[in-house]
């Protein structure tokens, strides 16, 4: 097999393969495993399928065939064979809004007339607004991460601003996102605050997932959309857990701590009665269009958010699941399933030397208590996490 840019960390029985310069992370079970290795000693497949037919019941035509089809894929994917494109470091799952770009002018900017200062995790960014309009619509979901005072220097800004019957964006001065309506401005323009913080410094990860803590230890409750952790996230917070984020959680590289980034939570609609009861502002938190969803983002009281700058120790990883009339289910995860679910759920992993860092992953993963979560009673989850974590 010819030499070829990708990385290989054992974990497990399995073997995790990093492409260099890519986002991409392959999982092989032990078979995959053996294939892999002997052909980077260099056997023939003819000689590797005699080896498979010795151990396991299979023919050699079999085994020569799908070991063929096995070490296609893995060209195909560019793991063996022509070197492959230089890709970016991360890849945050932020939809784009798909309205022309346009260069931004001098005098739309002066048109500005409200400045904030935010703190997002280990990052200030300055807001500018084009009214107080504006301005009230970003308060309800930032307000308890303003900066009192003006910053001389912030690390990045963002500018927002309503003109020719259109609704503007720009970060860092560069191209101009049109919206529609206000409530499509401001669902991007949360998105574009969560994205430039967690990318502010390199992480060991970025993690698409909520987090609450209690006792000086994280939880973190990851996944795709549409799976209950805002909700179990918002739930715990309002039964006393401290509230560090939903749905953009940052690692540091270091020292594999959780950076709260508590921006108020992002609730779609299937649970808004659930928390409203909890909740007696909830009610008066207008709606917003998310990415071609209505969501709400209410305001939690200030006494549960955690301190942006204060980060909290990672303890346990769950990845929750909300399933109709289940019961409620706590499950040991394998790293290997854990590495598997962290990918599905479009959480990115930090690069070192052009590859993905996943040897420090494994050693992070391997520190905490890794579960799964079925449940449709929100109150016996709550219940079931409050356990874990005392």
């Amino acid at each position: 097999m010819r030499e070829n840019p990708v990385r290989t960390c054992l974990i497990d029985d399995h073997l995790l393969l990093t492409r260099v310069s890519s986002q991409q992370v392959h999982i092989l079970d032990a078979l995959g495993r053996r294939v892999w290795q002997e052909l980077t000693e260099k056997q023939s497949l003819t000689k590797i399928a005699q080896g498979i037919t010795a151990t396991y019941d299979v023919s050699r035509e079999a085994a020569r065939r799908d070991i063929a089809r096995l070490v296609w894929s893995w060209r195909r994917k560019g793991l063996i064979g022509k070197s492959v494109h230089r890709e970016a470091s991360f890849n945050l799952p932020v939809e784009e809004n798909g309205q022309d770009l346009i260069s931004i002018s001098n005098e739309r900017i002066h048109q500005l007339s409200i400045e904030k200062f935010y703190t997002i995790a280990d990052c200030v960014i300055r807001v500018g607004y084009g009214s107080s309009i504006l301005a009230d619509q970003f308060t309800p979901i930032i307000g308890n991460l303003l900066v009192e005072n003006t910053v001389p220097a912030p690390h990045h800004t963002i500018d927002v601003w309503y003109a020719d019957e259109g609704y503007y964006l720009s970060a860092d001065g560069g191209p101009v996102s049109r919206y529609k309506t206000s409530s499509e401005l401001v669902s991007h323009g949360i998105s574009s605050l969560l994205n430039i913080a967690a990318k502010h410094k390199p992480r060991l990860m970025i993690l698409h997932a909520g987090a609450v803590s209690a006792h000086s230890r994280g939880l973190i409750l990851a996944g795709t959309g549409g799976k209950g952790k805002s909700t179990l996230t918002t739930a715990l917070a309002l039964h006393g857990f401290g509230y560090l984020g939903d749905d953009v959680i940052p690692i540091e590289m270091n020292s594999g701590r959780i950076l709260p980034v508590p921006v108020s939570p992002c609730l779609k609609q299937g649970s808004w009665e659930i928390i409203s009861g909890s909740l007696p502002l909830f009610t008066e938190t207008l709606p917003v269009e998310r990415f071609g969803q209505t969501v709400k983002y209410p305001r939690l009281p200030k006494s549960l958010m955690k301190n942006g700058t204060e980060s909290v120790s990672s303890s346990i990883l769950v990845f929750p699941r909300w399933e109709y009339s289940s019961l409620t289910k706590l499950q040991r995860l394998t790293r290997v399933s854990a590495i598997q679910e962290l990918i599905e759920s479009g959480s990115a992993f930090g690069m070192k030397d052009d590859a993905y860092d996943m040897q420090t992953v494994i050693e992070w993963l391997g520190e905490m208590e890794l579960y799964s979560l079925t449940y449709s009673d929100l109150s016996e989850a709550i219940a079931t996490l409050a356990k874990l974590m005392r």
